[in-house]
């Protein structure tokens, strides 16, 4: 799995069309082939700051998505006008961060929640090695 991660720029009063045409490329880029997350995230409108995560399966997918037509026009029409800093990274040994039981324990114990047991830890998550 490849994970491109950074921060983009845009002017700020460009940010209504470069937000409408990000989110049509998006909505097509989730579709691809080997696409597995394509976001970008407003951390600063003032300064027109985007954080990016995108993951993909592998670099075929990848080389075929920045080839498509739609990314290449989205490339051209905002060139010159934004300004990135993306890294690329292999990844290889994909797991939870924290495990279900450690994140939720102190929060739900059985007769806390008006919803009793159904939300405890299930039998399925004791495979995890919990």
């Amino acid at each position: 799995m490849l994970i491109i991660t950074g921060s983009m720029r845009v002017d700020p009063d460009d940010l209504p069309q470069f937000l409408a045409d990000f989110d049509l490329l998006a909505a097509e880029t989730r579709l691809r082939k080997g696409s597995i997350s394509y976001d970008a995230a407003l951390a600063d409108a003032k300064a027109g700051l985007f954080l990016i995560s995108e993951r993909w399966a592998d670099q075929a997918s990848l080389d075929a998505h920045l080839a498509a037509a739609d990314t290449v026009a989205f490339i051209d029409r905002w060139s010159g006008r934004m300004q990135g800093d993306l890294k690329k990274y292999d990844a290889s040994n994909e797991r939870y961060l924290m495990e279900y039981r450690t994140l939720f324990r102190p929060l739900v114990t059985e007769g806390s929640h008006p919803r009793g047991r159904e939300c405890l830890p299930r039998p399925w998550d004791q495979r995890r090695g919990t």
